[in-house]
């Protein structure tokens, strides 16, 4: 039994071996899940190599892959996380932001972003996995990345920069619209 991060010095654990790889810091959160994670990682040998073979111009525009993916287990990772970012967004706008239509609207906007992409990311990666003609480019797989990335900043966008217009005139009209119902 080794010492692993707690908040508690003293107190070991019999699954995660303490050493220079050892992903020690998710232990504190979630014991199954970071024991999953910390096989997940281990197991995982990627090399830089690889994601240069991906984008080199030879593979990136190749019609029929002939290979599958090399890092294919991080790009389906990326694109469940975009996902699951997206859901955890909207689920953070619905319950903070009830009644505004504003905020609604607006997570919307993120909600459909991170799933187009995610989705269609997902199954580009499904698409080179099983080597559909046309379809399993690594050059569409990373105009999707491209896209998301945009995607993002012009949300950043505007919520910082449309947005705040857009809530200043909503609270201008109800302002309007009380004075007038109060007037009769």
């Amino acid at each position: 039994m080794v010492e692993h991060w707690s908040e508690k010095p003293g107190v070991g654990s019999p699954i995660l071996p303490l050493g220079k790889n050892s992903f020690r810091i998710f232990a504190g959160y979630n014991k199954y899940l970071s024991f999953y994670f910390y096989i997940y990682l281990m197991t995982f040998d990627f090399q830089l190599s690889d994601f240069g073979n991906f984008i080199q111009p030879k593979n990136l525009f190749d019609s029929q892959a002939t290979f599958a993916l090399p890092f294919f287990d991080l790009v389906i990772l990326l694109f469940g996380l975009i996902i699951f970012i997206g859901i955890q967004i909207k689920l953070f706008y619905w319950l903070k932001f009830k009644k505004n239509l504003q905020y609604r609207q607006f997570s919307d906007k993120i909600l459909s972003c991170h799933l187009v992409c995610g989705l269609i990311g997902l199954g580009l990666t499904f698409c080179n996995y099983e080597k559909v003609v046309f379809l399993s480019m690594p050059f569409l797989i990373l105009l999707i990345i491209l896209v998301y990335i945009s995607w993002v900043f012009y949300l950043f966008y505007y919520r910082f920069r449309i947005m705040p217009e857009k809530l200043l005139n909503f609270r201008i009209n109800e302002r309007k619209q009380e004075y007038l119902r109060k007037k009769k």
